[in-house]
Formats: structure tokens, C-alpha cells, sequence
């Protein structure tokens, strides 16, 4: 049996060319929860995707904090590799943080964007160093921090009849809920593939009520 496809939206207006970043007039959030509400309609539920740039070892702790702050939605979230220096080590060992830490919060994880493509810096993991390196190792390194299930001997609690991770909501109710909770997706304040090193992302918050 083949299993269907499942398909997902970035929700934002920002995209990558191969010239810079290019953008539009400001998001309009209550735009984007009514057009994903159209988009979805009565069909699958689509997947909302949200990426994370990692630039090096020194983007760590800030890309960390990033995915912590994005974590307990079902993004379809993409960890991307955006490293000059090549530090391969140092990406597995990010991607294993984030994995551990929040795997089980997020809808999938992709390992690195669009590695292929190696003309085009600023939207794309391809055009920097060791890239098909940190595909495979950071695939690897994130099976090994899955979370391992309990040995089929083991009885499971009482309490684990139940789902142990509830359905993903369609991209519309996620999205719904992001503005309910007044909570405003955050906005790079550099470019895809070289955000300000102190401060590679900053929020813009909006009044309740």
C-alpha cells in the first residue's frame, strides 16, 4: 500500500532567490489564518513549516533558544545548515540537541534544505561546504537522540493507552492558535543565510485585546 502524501505551507512571506532575500509588504497574520483556512478546507491536514538557520557553533545557543520557542506546535520544521567554516561535528551535535529536546513537539524534522542546490547562498544548504557530509551525519546523529521505546517485555503504564502524541491539528487551527495566543512568529533579522550573529532573530509582539 502506498502511503499518501502529505503536503505543507511556509505561512510567511519571506523566500530566498538566488540574489538575496527577497520580501513584500509586512505578513498580515489574520490574512495568512484565513488563507490557510481556505487552503485546507475539507481536505488532509497540511503542515505548517517554520525554519531555524544554524550558521556555525556560535549560532548554537541562539538557534536553541529559536527552536524552543517554536516547540509544541506540529511544524514540519527544517534545520538548516547554513555553516561557512564547515563544522560538521558541531551540526550533528545540534541537530541531536534539538532532536532530544523537542522531537517529540514537532510534527517532522528535515535535516538541512535543499542541499542540491549549490548556486544559490542565500536559499539553500547546497552552496556551503561539507554539505552532503551533514546530510548523512546529521540524519544519523538525530536517529541516534530518537528517544528509544521501552523493550516489548516491558509493561507499559496504565496511563499510556492513550495517544502518546495527540493528532496535528490542520495548518489553519495552528496558525489560529498562534494568533489567539498573541504569540507573533519570529522574523529574521538578517538574511537566510547570514542573520546578525548577536541577535539572529527578533520577535514583534502584538497586544491582546
Amino acid at each position: 500500500m502506498v502511503e499518501p502524501l502529505s503536503f505543507g505551507i511556509f505561512p510567511l512571506g519571506l523566500a530566498g532567490s538566488p540574489d538575496g532575500v527577497a520580501s513584500g509588504p509586512p505578513d498580515d497574520f489574520e490574512q495568512v489564518a484565513a488563507a490557510a483556512a481556505e487552503l485546507q478546507g475539507d481536505g488532509p491536514p497540511i503542515m505548517p513549516r517554520m525554519y531555524v538557520n544554524w550558521t556555525g557553533p556560535g549560532s548554537t545557543e541562539a538557534a536553541l533558544r529559536q527552536v524552543g520557542e517554536l516547540a509544541g506546535l506540529p511544524w514540519d520544521m527544517v534545520l538548516c545548515y547554513r555553516d561557512p567554516a564547515g563544522s560538521v561535528a558541531e551540526w550533528v551535535s545540534f541537530v541531536s540537541q534539538v532532536v532530544a529536546g523537542h522531537g517529540h513537539e514537532f510534527a517532522a524534522i528535515q535535516v538541512t534544505g535543499e542541499p542540491n542546490l549549490a548556486g544559490m547562498r542565500f536559499a539553500a544548504d547546497g552552496a556551503y561546504p561539507a554539505v552532503r557530509e551533514t546530510l548523512v551525519s546529521g540524519v544519523l546523529g538525530a536517529a541516534a537522540a530518537k528517544p528509544q521505546p521501552p523493550p516489548p517485555h516491558r509493561p507499559l503504564p496504565a496511563t499510556a493507552s492513550a495517544p502518546l502524541t495527540p493528532p496535528a491539528p490542520p495548518a489553519a487551527q495552528v496558525i489560529a492558535k498562534i494568533f489567539d495566543e498573541c504569540y507573533i512568529l519570529p522574523v529574521l533579522s538578517g538574511t537566510l543565510s547570514h542573520p546578525p550573529a548577536e541577535q539572529p532573530f527578533k520577535h514583534h509582539p502584538r497586544r491582546c485585546g
